[in-house]
């Protein structure tokens, strides 16, 4: 029987477009050579017993499977229950489902049974489940009569349920969900309602969205079932009274032949409410959360010293993704982001710019804004920190992405910068890329398909490994020969002990130096901001002499021509002061087209403050010159900046030092 690791290296080549070479499974499941072909060796048992062709392998080249092997791989593949093998984590989401799903029927011999292990492990299990819920506010009891239950507040179990369910999921464990469910036939009744109502409720969900959402409402209906009901307050009921969402629930009602307590009606109403979505109906439109977009795009422009090229597009993007978010903020619905720590730590810079960015939505709701939601919004950000560019493109490659508009954003973002000869067509859900009838050369999917003609499957952050998979696959001839012209010079004057590997290497790098920034090209904090760049005085004779003064270090070293200097003026008589960025703390900075030559900064402190306009809060005595040659490359110095000045005391420390090596001991403890 499959386990686990060989049915997910089984998914990997189902997906594949071109052959999988060893190195690559084995960086991907972080395992040895040997363990990969005992998986290879698993995969073509099971396929034997289906009668079905075995996997290929072709020396230099790697694994694969031919297109009809796919295919019919895939109809038996469909049926397979990948839980014979299952990690801790998982294993401890199907006790703590079958605990909170199955409640009061649940003993330790039946958890043994259905986990296939043994006393002592299930023991342990459920001492980690309660340390963890622990802190959750959850208990879990047992008692020989009624075996394992969960106790708590039910708002809180039900979030517990959200987080499990998107974990599953996201680790395409769906067949584990449906075991411990068994309800199929209400999940069924239930996606099919949520299909056939989109329309009514005037939205499009996302494909995984519409997949969770139909799970949790299923599980949600079970507790309800068991006379297990939310126990918080609901405010602005009436509010949710008059929501497409409140009244469509009457048509469920009516399917599932009962009627829900009223308080529970509130409830499922904001899980559809914040259950995200890639269209909304625009004559649901709130101005006061369009008003609420436009501040957080103007904080980060300003914040991260970018403009956007096509703002209103971002700006719509945001206000969809903030109809959901607002109802999982205000009713405290907790939607993991399974790639959350793929983001802060890759996106680190822009995620700290969104915090900043998101404070007029804090302001707002009166609540602390979570990391799994400050990581969708760094989503929106960082997906629209490159503008468009219009060329003539030689392979076009469909993009679809089931996780979202901020996720397909950053995936799009990150081909265009891989792919810069490529047309991109897209990013589409799975169910547009069913109806998609246009011919195109390859496929780049975050989840399954079903056609799996020309099809390569990839996480929504790609890793090294797919950059070079997709590399290969796109990359035009001329960059071919380039390769293999610099790989031939090496070879007259070098022994190469790895030549496939250096060849892979070369790939990149001389297809990522046409377009891609590569994050350890980003200057820190410290290489940006040095010595000769510090300028301390007393006072200015206004915000205009300011403005030139702080910029004089940039100027002598020709960072920046004069026109950009009065670029920067010109930028502040037009839109205001805008580049107050904090109290007594001004960031003057124009487009890169402007007169910048490299990337840099440069800081003049005033013991007097100089006014950006006629009001008091306008002041500043930190004057902070940006020089960015691009959208990208000054992030990481200006996240630390940011940092560096939000932390409590550490501006007025700045405005009292007397010495640049004051200031840069301070500016050295904050870039790293």
């Amino acid at each position: 029987m499959l386990d686990k690791r060989s049915t997910a290296v089984l998914q990997v080549l189902l997906q594949a477009a071109t052959f999988i070479s060893v190195q690559e499974l084995m960086k991907q499941f972080q395992v040895s050579r040997r363990t990969i072909y005992y998986d290879i060796e698993k995969i073509n048992d099971w396929l034997c017993q289906q009668e079905l062709e075995f996997v290929q392998y072709t020396y230099g080249k790697g694994f694969f499977l031919n297109d009809q092997a796919k295919d019919q791989v895939a109809k038996q593949f469909s049926h397979v229950m990948p839980s014979a093998y299952l990690s801790v984590e998982d294993r401890q989401i199907y006790v703590a489902l079958m605990c909170i799903l199955r409640g009061g029927k649940i003993g330790t011999q039946q958890l043994m049974d259905e986990t296939e292990v043994s006393r002592n492990t299930v023991l342990q299990d459920i001492k980690d489940l309660k340390n963890k819920w622990a802190k959750k506010g959850i208990s879990l009891t047992y008692s020989y009569k009624d075996g394992y239950e969960v106790k708590g507040s039910e708002s809180d179990i039900r979030n517990l349920l959200y987080i499990h369910i998107t974990e599953l999921l996201s680790q395409h464990q769906e067949e584990l969900l449906k075991r411990v469910m068994k309800a199929d036939y209400e999940y069924s009744l239930i996606y099919n309602w949520l299909v056939e109502c989109e329309d009514k409720l005037g939205m499009a969900f996302t494909d995984k969205m519409l997949t969770q959402l139909a799970y949790m409402l299923t599980c949600c209906i079970q507790r309800i079932g068991g006379k297990r009901y939310v126990d918080a307050l609901i405010t602005r009921k009436e509010e949710l009274e008059k929501t497409r969402q409140y009244k469509a629930l009457q048509e469920i009602e009516s399917v599932l032949g009962f009627d829900f307590p009223p308080h529970e009606k509130h409830y499922l109403a904001t899980v559809l409410l914040s259950a995200k979505v890639n269209v909304v109906n625009q004559a649901d439109s709130d101005d006061w959360m369009r008003t609420i977009v436009k501040e957080m795009v103007s904080r980060f422009q300003a914040y991260a010293c970018v403009v956007f090229e096509d703002r209103n597009r971002l700006e719509q993007n945001l206000y969809i993704h903030l109809k959901t978010a607002y109802y999982r903020l205000l009713y405290n619905i907790h939607l993991p982001n399974p790639m959350l720590s793929a983001i802060q730590t890759k996106y680190q810079d822009i995620v700290e710019l969104t915090k900043k960015a998101l404070l007029p939505l804090e302001n707002s709701l009166q609540t602390r804004i979570n990391e799994d939601e400050i990581s969708y919004f760094a989503l929106h950000f960082g997906g629209w920190m490159k503008k468009q560019e219009g060329r003539q493109k030689q392979k076009r490659i469909v993009i679809v992405c089931a996780n979202g508009i901020g996720t397909s954003r950053m995936l799009q973002y990150q081909l265009e910068q891989l792919l810069t000869d490529a047309e991109l067509i897209g990013p589409m859900t799975v169910r547009d890329y069913e109806q998609f009838k246009e011919t195109y050369d390859l496929v780049i999917t975050t989840t399954p398909l079903k056609k799996r003609m020309n099809v390569m499957l990839v996480n929504p952050i790609l890793t090294d490994d797919e950059k070079q998979r997709l590399i290969d696959l796109v990359e035009p001839a001329s960059s071919q020969l380039t390769t293999q012209a610099i790989m031939g010079i090496i070879k007259q004057h070098a022994n190469i002990q790895d030549e496939p590997a250096l060849l892979a290497n070369l790939k990149l790098v001389i297809q990522q130096s046409k377009k891609m920034v590569r994050e350890d090209k980003k200057p820190m904090l410290h290489e940006v901001l040095q010595e000769p760049f510090l300028q301390l005085t007393d006072s200015a004779d206004d915000w205009k002499s300011a403005v030139r003064l702080a910029a004089k270090p940039l100027l002598n070293y020709e960072y920046i021509e004069p026109s950009y200097v009065e670029a920067m003026i010109k930028s502040v008589e037009q839109l205001g002061p805008y580049i107050v960025i904090a109290p007594k703390v001004a960031l003057p900075h124009a487009r890169p087209e402007q007169g910048v030559n490299r990337v840099g900064m440069s800081m003049l402190r005033l013991k007097e403050p100089v006014y950006f306009s006629t009001e008091k809060q306008h002041g500043a005595q930190l004057i902070i010159v940006l020089a960015a040659t691009d959208n990208e490359t000054h992030l990481k110095a200006l996240s630390q900046l940011s940092m560096m000045l939000s932390e409590n005391d550490n501006i007025d420390k700045l405005i009292a030092m007397n010495t640049k090596q004051e200031m840069l001991a301070l500016i050295e403890a904050y870039s790293n």
